[in-house]
């Protein structure tokens, strides 16, 4: 019976992040293929997020104060390339991670799935899951940041630049604890693998 709850669950992990790659996988080939063809036509609209000063005076309700900056969306019709090339460049570092860490995932969850799940090979796997979390993620951020400051610099959009606050928000709560995880997972496959070898030692 545990045998079987163990295998329906491997194939179940193997099945939700084998359709989570292609959710991911999937619409960012058909947003760039679509983004061709409109560009093409000229009729091309990007959105790029970023925040925005709340210095000058805001509307906002009675009792309301408005602290910071705020999030915002820009749309830019028919964009230069320069623009489009920067807007594809912010948003690759966190689409490469996200498959990344979705793809090693996948390949544990298959590896159980098979009956073989204490091997070196996974304790690899888990360890890149818990690097591209702890270190993956801050560098993805700081990448996006990158393309995002200059997609709003003043050479590529000088009637945007003015006012807006782009950030470096690098830590995440959920990515230091998820790599944590992960890395102290992998040592507890590299356990077992150890344990198994020294029964089949003694056999």
């Amino acid at each position: 019976m545990g045998t079987t709850i163990g295998f329906r669950g491997a194939w179940s992990a193997w099945l939700v992040a084998s359709i989570a790659l292609g959710l991911v996988i999937l619409p960012a080939v058909v947003w760039l293929v679509l983004s061709g063809v409109q560009a093409a036509n000229g009729d091309l609209q990007v959105t790029m997020e970023t925040t925005v000063s709340v210095e000058p005076p805001v509307s906002l309700p009675d009792g309301w104060e408005a602290a910071g900056v705020l999030p915002v969306s820009v749309t830019t019709v028919d964009p230069p390339l320069s623009q489009y090339l920067l807007l594809v460049g912010s948003r690759a570092a966190d689409f490469l991670l996200v498959v990344g860490v979705l793809w090693l995932i996948q390949r544990v969850a298959a590896s159980i799935r098979q009956g073989n799940p204490f091997h070196q090979t996974n304790v690899r796997r888990l360890r890149w899951i818990g690097v591209l979390l702890l270190i993956g993620y801050p560098l993805a951020v700081i990448i996006g940041g990158f393309f995002t400051n200059w997609y709003f610099s003043n050479e590529h959009s000088p009637e945007l630049a003015d006012g807006l606050v782009i950030g470096f928000p690098i830590i995440s709560l959920g990515a230091i604890l998820g790599g944590l995880c992960m890395l102290v997972l992998a040592e507890v496959f590299r356990y077992g693998i150890g344990l198994r070898e020294d029964v089949e030692a003694t056999v």
